[in-house]
C-alpha cells in the first residue's frame, strides 16, 4: 500500500501565515524523513479562517525544491475555475523540478465561495470539468493540439514544459457520485474518495469504477486511494484525546460549508446538501470515532487500516494526519512517527 499525508496549510485565529506555512513545512519534511510515501496537498480559496493552501502547485513547486525523495500530489485541483493552459504549465514545471515525482489530483469541489466568487454557475461545473479534462490529456499526450468546446478554445497549442514522466503525471480524479467513478474508470484514472460512514454506497461506486475500467479495456493496475483521518498514540486514551476538540471543529466547518447553497442547483440537491450538513452539526465525538476516523494505538491502526483494505481494495492512504487543523506540529510529527515505524512495516 501507498502512505500518505493530506495537508492544506492549517490556519486559525492565534497563528500567523508565517507560522501557518513554517508549521507546515515542519510536517513536511519529517514525512520525507520517516518514510511518507506522498504528500497530497488541498486546494482553498478566499478563506484565513482554516487554510492558506489556494496555490497547491505552488506549495509543491518548493517541496520539489527541498525534498528528494517523496512525491507530491494535489488532492484536488480544481478544474472548473482553473486556467486550463497556466494549471498545465504549473503543472509540467513541477513535474520537472521533482525530477517525476508529481501525482495529479483533480476535482469539482463542492465549496461554494470560490464558484460566488468568480461569478461562475456550478451548474457549469461538470462541463468545465470534463473540458479542461480533455485539454489536460491532449496537451500532455500530443505536441500541439486544438481544441473548441462550450467554454474553451484554443488552436495549435504547444504547452511547456512537458511533463518529466511519460507520458505525464498519474491522473487521479476526486469521486463521490457513481457518475464520477464510472467517467475515472473509463478514462483509466486512478480514483481519490472518501467513505465516512457510507461504507455500503462506496462498496457500489468501486464496483461501478471496476466495471469501467474492465469495459473499457484498461488492464494496468488499479489506484484507488482512500482520504481517512489517522491518529496514532502509545495509549489509546491519548490516541482520542489529543485529536478530539481539532476533529469536531472540522465537523462543524464541514457543516457549515455544505450549507452555504451552491448556484444553480435544484431543489432535490440542495435539501441533501442541507440534510447532510445537519447530520455533520449533530454527530458526536463517538460517532465520528465509530465511523469516520482511525484513531489509536499502532496495533489499533493496523488492524482497523488492514480491515479497510480488505474490505474496500483499496491501494493508498491519503492521511489526515490533523483533521481540522488544530493539533500542534509537535503531535502531528509524533503520531506520523509512531505510524511509520509501527504500521507501516506490517504492510510490506
Amino acid at each position: 500500500m501507498n502512505f500518505g499525508i493530506f495537508n492544506e496549510i492549517p490556519m486559525h485565529d492565534g497563528i500567523t501565515s508565517e507560522r501557518a506555512f513554517s508549521g507546515a513545512f515542519e510536517v513536511f519534511h519529517a514525512a520525507e524523513e520517516l518514510g511518507i510515501d506522498t504528500i497530497w496537498l488541498g486546494e482553498n480559496h478566499f478563506t484565513n479562517e482554516w487554510s492558506l493552501c489556494s496555490s497547491p502547485l505552488s506549495i509543491a513547486a518548493a517541496l520539489a525544491a527541498s525534498t528528494r525523495r517523496i512525491r507530491i500530489g494535489t488532492a484536488v485541483s480544481v478544474l472548473p475555475i482553473a486556467n486550463p493552459l497556466q494549471l498545465l504549465e504549473q503543472a509540467g514545471t513541477v513535474d520537472q523540478l521533482s525530477a517525476g515525482r508529481l501525482e495529479f489530483g483533480v476535482g469539482r469541489s463542492g465549496v461554494a465561495l470560490p464558484y460566488r466568487t468568480h461569478r461562475q454557475p456550478y451548474t457549469e461545473s461538470r462541463g468545465r470539468f470534463l473540458e479542461t479534462l480533455e485539454i489536460i490529456s491532449r496537451a500532455w499526450t500530443e505536441e500541439r493540439f486544438t481544441f473548441h468546446g462550450d467554454y474553451y478554445h484554443y488552436d495549435d497549442v504547444l504547452v511547456m514544459p512537458a511533463p518529466y514522466q511519460s507520458p505525464h503525471p498519474p491522473i487521479y480524479i476526486a469521486a463521490s457520485s457513481p457518475e464520477s467513478f464510472d467517467l475515472a474508470g473509463r478514462l483509466g484514472h486512478a480514483v481519490l474518495m472518501e467513505a465516512r460512514g457510507r461504507q455500503a454506497q462506496v462498496r457500489d461506486n468501486l464496483a461501478t469504477y471496476r466495471k469501467a475500467r474492465a469495459d473499457a479495456g484498461h488492464v494496468d493496475p488499479e489506484k484507488i486511494f482512500l482520504r481517512l483521518a489517522v491518529y496514532v498514540a502509545e495509549t489509546e486514551q491519548k490516541a482520542i484525546s489529543d485529536p478530539e476538540y481539532s476533529t469536531m471543529i472540522y465537523y462543524k466547518r464541514d457543516s457549515a460549508l455544505i450549507a452555504d447553497p451552491l448556484e444553480g442547483l435544484d431543489n432535490k440537491a440542495l435539501e441533501a446538501r442541507a440534510e447532510r450538513s445537519k447530520v455533520l452539526a449533530e454527530m458526536t465525538y463517538q460517532q465520528v470515532l465509530a465511523n469516520d476516523v482511525v484513531y489509536g494505538t499502532p496495533t489499533m491502526v493496523f488492524e482497523k487500516i488492514e480491515q479497510i483494505r480488505d474490505d474496500l481494495g483499496i491501494s493508498g492512504l491519503v492521511m489526515d494526519v490533523n483533521c481540522g487543523g488544530r493539533m500542534s506540529s509537535e503531535q502531528t510529527i509524533g503520531s506520523m512517527r509512531l505510524f511509520c515505524d509501527h504500521v507501516i512495516p506490517r504492510f510490506r
